[in-house]
């Protein structure tokens, strides 16, 4: 199992809803809770992942956090 699948599987063990946003450009996770996204991963490689995680429902709004993470992944890309 890589850090990245078992950060994913924790992440549902604590109650949240997990799954893949398209509007990111590289393999992903967005994590949910009571319709607020927690934590958005972006796998770097097998063994490397990059996560944003926010602590409270105040900080960012979940769209924005979700393209913030998109604008990563295209830099990233971008940078590989």
């Amino acid at each position: 199992m890589t850090l990245f699948t078992a950060r994913k599987t924790a992440l549902q063990g604590q109650g949240m809803t997990v799954n893949s946003d398209t509007r990111i450009s590289m393999q992903n996770y967005v994590a949910w809770q009571n319709n607020v996204a927690k934590e958005v991963g972006l796998a770097l490689s097998s063994d490397k992942y990059l996560s944003i995680t926010q602590s409270s429902d105040d900080i960012l709004a979940s769209d924005r956090m979700v393209q913030f993470a998109a604008n990563l992944a295209k830099d990233i890309k971008g940078y590989k």
